[in-house]
């Protein structure tokens, strides 16, 4: 039986010994740490710091969020301003009496020269959204305004003498206008809204009728 030479087989970087105690050479472990050993070499994680990986795109995300919620921040901020201002800027829902009305409103009335200069206001009711010449009812101790200038004629002015008589049309809907109807002695007639709130349509009614009452006897 022929014999073979046994193969030659390159340097281990192990050096030499027999199963676990077989440790890497000095020399092998010195070209693993210069990165001269492919065999052995870390590869760097590929997406750390690179444009376009997960670390960035979740940096935009964030970034695009706290300009959202600043954007919609803002609008609610503004809508609610907006409330603030309707608020503060529309007339009271209710009837009024005369020394409640805001002095502004009893200085713009005046301005529209429809009362005499001594005329007293008894009762005061307005249904509009922001400007009281949009629509507003007086009681005075003289007569019945009527006003609006969205009218033809923005006012009308019934004293109470000519007033042939006076129903009610009461509201049981705090949210919903009673009417008080007018009937005038040439034939003619008026109607005016009043809130129902707090009972201010049954005052102005009672004090409505006072004052016709009163401006009809001998």
């Amino acid at each position: 039986m022929s014999t073979y030479p046994s193969p030659q087989w390159p340097d281990s970087p192990l050096k030499k010994g027999t199963g676990s105690e077989r440790k890497p050479s000095h020399a092998y472990e010195n070209a693993v740490r210069r990165g001269a050993c492919p065999l052995f070499q870390r590869t760097a994680n590929p997406g750390a710091g690179q444009p376009g990986t997960a670390t960035s795109q979740s940096s935009g995300i964030v970034k695009w969020l706290v300009i959202g919620g600043i954007v919609v921040g803002l609008i609610m901020a503004a809508m609610l301003g907006t409330c603030v201002l309707v608020i503060i800027q529309s007339p009271d829902t209710k009837v009024l009496g005369g020394r409640q009305v805001p002095k502004r409103y009893v200085e713009q009335i005046r301005s529209l020269g429809i009362l005499d200069p001594d005329e007293q206001i008894d009762y005061f009711y307005s249904d509009a959204m922001f400007n009281i010449e949009d629509g507003f009812y007086l009681l005075t101790d003289r007569r019945v305004v009527i006003y609006s200038r969205t009218f033809d004629e923005p006012a009308i002015l019934v004293p109470y003498d000519e007033i042939e008589d006076v129903e009610g049309e009461f509201s049981n809907d705090w949210m919903q206008d009673s009417y008080i109807l007018l009937t005038l002695k040439d034939g003619t007639g008026a109607s005016f809204p009043v809130s129902p709130e707090v009972g201010g349509d049954r005052r102005v009614f009672d004090a409505l009728k006072k004052r016709w009452e009163e401006a009809d006897e001998p």
